[in-house]
Formats: C-alpha cells, sequence, structure tokens
C-alpha cells in the first residue's frame, strides 16, 4: 500500500538523500543533473513554495516527485523553465501510478513540458514530444569528430577558420573550463536577457530566485555529486561567450548559453561549445545534453537524441481537455501556412505586452492558442504524429537539421 507525505526540501532527512541518491544511480534514465537531490535543495533555496512528495510502502521511500507551486496555482516541476528533465525520481520498478501519487498528495493539477525518456507512467497523460539532442563521448572526443567527418559534416572546417581569424584579428583565445566568477556569469545573464529581447522569448532571468539559483549554484562544495561548470571563452582580454552547464555523475547538460554580438561573425559559442567538448571527457564525463528544442546547431554537434514529452495532468476531465486541444490546435497552426503570420502576430504583441508588464506575455499566449483552436479544425495532429519524428536514427536527424543560425 502506498502512502504519501508532502514537506519542504530543507526536511528532508539524511536518510531520504541517500534513498534519492540510491533510486538514481539504479535507474540509468534519472542521470541528468535535475533529477539530483541537490537541485531541488538549490531551488528550494530561492523559493518558498517548493516541495517533496515522497511516496512509501511501509515507511520505505519507493519515489520521490519535487514540484513548485506556478502563479496560476498549478503545479510545475521544480525549476519550472530552468528544470529540462522532469519526472518522477523511483526505482524501475517501484508499484504506483502518477495519478495515486499526486491524488493522495491533494494535487489536481500539475503541468510538465519535459518529461524525459524513461518515465512511461505518464504515458496515459502526453499531449505532444519532442527531440532533445545529446553528443555520446563514450568513445572519446577524437571517436566523435571521426564520426562527424565520415558524415560528411563540415562544421568542424568553419569553426577551425573561424577560429584562426579571430586570433589574427584580436589576439591569442583563451578557454575556461569553469571560472566561480560573479562578473563573468552577470554578462552571461545580461547577454541572453538581450536575446531573449530580440527574438520576442518570455525572459527567464526576470525573476530574481532564477538569478539566485545560478549564483547560489556557482558556491556549492567541490564534494557535491552537483557540480557548475561555468565555461568562458576570451579573445585578447575581451569575454566572447560564456556558457552555464550543470553537471553530475558522467553527464554534462547545457543550460545557459550566450555571447557577445560583437564578434557574432566568429560563432564564438559554437568554439566555446568545441572547447567544453574536449574538455569533458578529461572529468570522467561521456554526454553532453543539450536539451529539447528546434535550435540547428544542437543537431550539428549531436549524435544521438532522446524523447522529451509534454504532459498534463488534470483531475478535471474538461480542463485538461481544452487545454490539451488547444496545445496539439497551436501545434497544428505552427506547422501549417498560417504559422508564419500567427506568430508575427504574437511578436508584435509581446513587444507591446513586455514594455508594460511582462507577466501579461502568458495572456497573449493563451489568446492565440484559443485562435488556433478556432483555426486549425480537423488539422490538428495527434499524439502519435509527434512520435513519428523520434524514429529517425541520430545522423538523419543530423542531415536533416538546417544550416546553424545559433551560436
Amino acid at each position: 500500500m502506498i502512502t504519501t507525505r508532502t514537506i519542504k526540501p530543507e526536511q528532508l532527512t539524511h536518510s531520504q538523500i541517500c534513498d534519492w541518491k540510491w533510486m538514481l544511480r539504479s535507474n540509468p534514465s534519472l542521470g541528468s543533473p535535475f533529477f539530483r537531490p541537490e537541485f531541488t535543495l538549490a531551488v528550494g533555496r530561492t523559493r518558498s513554495d517548493v516541495r517533496v512528495i515522497i511516496a512509501e510502502t511501509r515507511g520505505v521511500p519507493v519515489a520521490f516527485l519535487p514540484f513548485q507551486l506556478a502563479s496560476n496555482g498549478e503545479h510545475v516541476a521544480v525549476g519550472a523553465a530552468l528544470n529540462d528533465f522532469q519526472g518522477v525520481v523511483s526505482t524501475a520498478e517501484a508499484g504506483y501510478s502518477v495519478d495515486e501519487l499526486l491524488r493522495h498528495a491533494g494535487i489536481r493539477r500539475m503541468f510538465c513540458p519535459k518529461i524525459v525518456d524513461g518515465q512511461q507512467r505518464f504515458d496515459s497523460f502526453v499531449i505532444g514530444e519532442s527531440v532533445s539532442p545529446y553528443v555520446d563521448l563514450t568513445n572519446g572526443y577524437g571517436q566523435w569528430e571521426n564520426d562527424l567527418k565520415r558524415r560528411g559534416v563540415r562544421l568542424l572546417k568553419r569553426l577551425a577558420r573561424k577560429e584562426r581569424k579571430l586570433i589574427r584579428d584580436y589576439g591569442a583565445v583563451h578557454f575556461d573550463y569553469h571560472i566561480a566568477s560573479p562578473d563573468v556569469l552577470l554578462k552571461l545573464i545580461g547577454w541572453k536577457r538581450s536575446q531573449y529581447r530580440r527574438t520576442n522569448e518570455n525572459d527567464t532571468f526576470a525573476a530574481i530566485w532564477s538569478n539566485e539559483l545560478l549564483h547560489g549554484l556557482l558556491t556549492v562544495l567541490r564534494e557535491s555529486e552537483l557540480q557548475p561548470v561555468l565555461s568562458a571563452m576570451y579573445a585578447g582580454k575581451t569575454l566572447v561567450a560564456a556558457h552555464y552547464c550543470l553537471a553530475a555523475p558522467g553527464v554534462c547538460h547545457s543550460w545557459v548559453a550566450a555571447y557577445n554580438r560583437e564578434y557574432s561573425r566568429y560563432s564564438p559559442g559554437k568554439l566555446l561549445l568545441r572547447r567544453l567538448l574536449y574538455e569533458i571527457p578529461e572529468r570522467h564525463i561521456n554526454r553532453f545534453d543539450f536539451g529539447a528544442g528546434d535550435e540547428a546547431y544542437k543537431y550539428n554537434f549531436a549524435n544521438n537524441a532522446v524523447s522529451v514529452r509534454r504532459v498534463i495532468v488534470d483531475r478535471n476531465p474538461i480542463r485538461r481537455w481544452l487545454r490539451s486541444n488547444s496545445y496539439l490546435a497551436r501545434m497544428a497552426v505552427k506547422d501549417s501556412a498560417l504559422g508564419p503570420g500567427i506568430r508575427s502576430v504574437r511578436d508584435r504583441l509581446r513587444q507591446v505586452t513586455c514594455k508594460l508588464r511582462p507577466a501579461q506575455n502568458s495572456f497573449i499566449d493563451d489568446f492565440l492558442e484559443s485562435i488556433a483552436v478556432a483555426a486549425s479544425g480537423a488539422s490538428r495532429p495527434q499524439v502519435a504524429d509527434r512520435q513519428t519524428e523520434l524514429t529517425e536514427s541520430p545522423t538523419q536527424i543530423q542531415v536533416n537539421a538546417s544550416t546553424p543560425t545559433s551560436d
């Protein structure tokens, strides 16, 4: 019989944290830094609404589900938009259902847009899927380079030319694998926020807690199994790119990356990424995750991929139906001839509302979803249609990516 209790992260006992870590070691699909208790504890230090559901059988923990309360009253995975891989931490054979877990905890609604592979208990709540590419470095950096060359990818030659030109124009290039510098982090966040404004995306760092989370993780002890990796690249004495990752045993996950746009013609972000990939195998890391997203540069570096699923758990069937179909309709419109026009309208509206109040962006998105529902009609894609995207081999994913547009 399953029983549950919900506690604050700081109330986790040493024994419970040990059980949590044992579950991570026993289930390879939970290798991501975002599943570690240290990540939940770090988010809990910046937000007062973080909680952990502990499911137990006869007093023994069988599952942990960390979450936080969103502003609209809906529960979301801990870290919200800053959590790239979400799900329940448990052993593969643990006997529970997600619905049972949430019902016992008194949770009526939960939204998790990034449920990672291996979380089959969410299957009945999935409304969409996407690809999350990664670089497999199990056989070392040299083998990864050889694989790119064998597939006819010219990325490395282009980057070598750009780096030589950067050196000629601005002096020696210097790379720091990890620099615990608040100043570098502030510069990185500033570049990223400028990128959000240029692309009319929601600004993740408009919230104070998200900034505190990144800064706080820079101070973790070296003994921790969750480590920040703030990489920096300089041309001469000028910082030209930075990349913040989270590392756990064997895995490094790209988190926040940006560059100085004055140097954009040299692709400094990609130059830094190549050096980072060269470095991590020496630190016993054999996998570099990008997280879900359709940025072409990810697929030009990646040689494998997993699926990430969008999940809505809602005990109100009418509301769940409306939200699910609204999302599917929006995806149908995005992939149709109406897509560019809808995005153009959305971007203009966001430009206006960002000047007034950033939180209004969610209202604009909801409004456009309702337009999408009306416009899409019978052309809404089913979940099975989205799943076909994941049947491509890693090579096909690479070849089908468009020309890199992001640094």
